[in-house]
């Protein structure tokens, strides 16, 4: 999908240096993927680069999305990068959103 940079989320920064996303390992996920947008960011009230995109609503595997933001310390902290193959198959929710947003 074009527009759209993919990460999977992982509970801690540890569980993330663990997982090997080119090799196919991905590790202890939480199941979620982050979808941002290429084009939209901004910094915060606190001085945060934010991000916007589409993710989980809840904190389970496959959650359905919505639109939102996450702070670039946090997808540095606990995300990593990922491709849209490896994305639609962790969450299959997350394309379904992206899917009828369009």
């Amino acid at each position: 999908m074009k527009g759209y940079t993919f990460f999977l989320e992982y509970p801690s920064s540890k569980e993330k240096k663990q997982g090997r996303a080119k090799s196919g390992e991905l590790g202890n996920h939480t199941g979620s993927i982050f979808a941002r947008y290429d084009s939209d960011w901004w910094i915060s009230e606190n001085n945060e680069i934010m991000i916007g995109g589409a993710g989980a609503i809840y904190n389970q595997e496959n959650s359905p999305c919505c639109s939102c933001s996450a702070s670039q310390e946090y997808i540095d902290d606990r995300c990593k990068r990922v491709s849209e193959a490896i994305a639609r198959k962790v969450h299959p929710n997350l394309f379904r959103y992206l899917e009828q947003a369009k």
